[in-house]
């Protein structure tokens, strides 16, 4: 039986993962290990672990890394030490098969090290992917050289991952993960939804998520989150919109957002604030809601597949493709009011059958059969890549 690492570091990761796991977990041939750190542990994010186990999941190590209160770049930067400390006793005790991680967190550097040195196969999902806003456009490159299987999103990426000279048998096409949820977590009606969230079923509902832009100011992004709030307060307190924001990530300046997302909400009838709506709310809040904002990924891969018009702020996400549904917004107020007032006025449609570039919802079925493929090669193979040129030039 092989042994397969999943690690997690943050809600949104997991909430990615959720149905691999569910299927290395459920395959006879596998054993399903688990490695949970970063913001999942803190009780600054939510102390998310919670969420893993309460979908019946065995959490194998846990790993602190985070500081108690703010970080900085150097807080950060010693967090990443410390992990890497931590990670050569956790893969010495379970010496995996096969490290399976998702994207681009800082947390990839250390763990991705640590397996290279500890002869570990790595499978990196969403690899060749852009966000040119944000630090995590490097570390998702270096983690695709530090990796042995490259799960990928889209045609795209695909061709990206190539390009970095990546072999092609071990570039596989398996679509978005977060399309898996669309289709495998069960519906909730909207009454469900307004009970759970103390929300009134009659209004139109927008979903809020802001992280910090990691190449502006803490200041600059505490601005762009201020001209979010005051755009929005100025049709929530007219009545008839409420918004319910999730907390920002573990970046430097998440707990700054978070915090201030509370006094607001403390002032605000119109907005709530949550620090995870876990991933059956939060799948369902994108099928209620009139429309989503601030700079998550999930505007970009999920909301193509239900139409859902998105309002995608600044630059953490430039690079990446926007289909139709998506309005690409700067971070003035000005610039917030005009897209805002496009959705309000209905002059932008909700184009609910935009082709989706990320897939059809069978991300895990996909990236288990490719995981299958590269333990069936045998450790020596998945360790020993081969760099491939392009053409000469003529």
């Amino acid at each position: 039986m092989c042994k397969v690492c999943v690690l997690t570091a943050t809600r949104a990761e997991y909430g990615l993962l959720r149905w691999l796991m569910e299927d290395i977990r459920a395959d006879s041939a596998l054993e399903l290990q688990l490695v949970v750190t970063g913001a999942h542990l803190s009780p600054l994010f939510g102390e998310t672990w919670r969420e893993i186990e309460a979908d019946g999941f065995h959490i194998d190590a846990r790993l602190e890394i985070l500081p108690k209160s703010s970080a900085s770049p150097s807080d950060l930067t010693r967090s990443a030490g410390k992990c890497l400390n931590l990670l050569a006793d956790s893969f010495a005790e379970l010496s995996p098969d096969l490290l399976v991680v998702l994207g681009d967190r800082y947390e990839l550097l250390p763990v991705c090290t640590a397996a290279l040195l500890l002869d570990i196969p790595v499978a990196h999902i969403s690899g060749g992917d852009v966000t040119e806003g944000a630090i995590d456009d490097a570390i998702r490159h270096a983690v695709t050289k530090l990796s042995s299987l490259h799960l990928v999103s889209s045609e795209e990426a695909q061709r990206r991952v190539l390009q970095m000279g990546e072999e092609p048998e071990r570039v596989f096409l398996c679509g978005g993960p977060g399309l898996d949820n669309l289709r495998r977590l069960p519906q909730l009606t909207r009454s469900e939804l307004a009970a759970s969230l103390g929300l009134n079923v009659d209004n139109d509902w927008a979903l809020l998520t802001w992280h910090p832009e990691t190449r502006i100011s803490l200041a600059e992004n505490m601005d762009v989150l201020r001209n979010i709030l005051d755009v929005l307060g100025q049709w929530g307190k007219k009545g008839g919109l409420e918004v319910v924001a999730t907390y920002a990530n573990a970046d430097l300046g998440g707990k700054e957002i978070n915090e201030h997302l509370e006094q607001a909400a403390a002032e605000s009838p119109w907005l709530k604030v949550c620090s995870s709506l876990g991933q059956l709310r939060y799948v369902n809040m994108l099928r209620q809601v009139r429309f989503m904002l601030g700079n998550s990924s999930s505007a970009i891969f999920e909301t193509p597949t239900l139409g859902l018009p998105a309002i995608n702020i600044g630059e953490r996400q430039k690079g990446r493709r926007l289909t139709p549904n998506i309005i690409q917004c700067g971070r003035s107020r000005e610039a917030l009011a005009d897209a805002v007032n496009k959705i309000q006025s209905q002059k932008f449609p909700e184009a609910r059958q935009i082709p989706c570039p990320y897939g059809d919802g069978r991300f895990s079925e996909k990236a288990l059969a490719a995981i299958k493929t590269g333990l069936g090669w045998g450790r020596k193979k998945l360790l020993t890549k081969r760099f491939v040129d392009l053409p000469p030039l003529p």
